[in-house]
């Protein structure tokens, strides 16, 4: 798939709704709902300045 699809406007839209819905998600988590690569998931959310919680991530076991 052309990374220009990755980052299409629906893709952004699509992750932030779920950052915003599930705060507790992992980027793994995020991908895999996504159907894209983890190094995409965090490119578009700090490109994007998307609502992810990082503290979360970083604790969660």
């Amino acid at each position: 798939m052309p990374r220009l699809d990755k980052y299409s406007k629906q893709r952004i839209e699509r992750l932030k709704e779920l950052c915003v819905k599930h705060p507790d998600y992992l980027m793994q988590d995020l991908a895999e709902k996504m159907g894209i690569d983890v190094s995409d998931v965090y490119i578009i959310i700090k490109s994007y300045n998307l609502p992810y919680h990082w503290k979360i991530a970083r604790h969660r076991c």
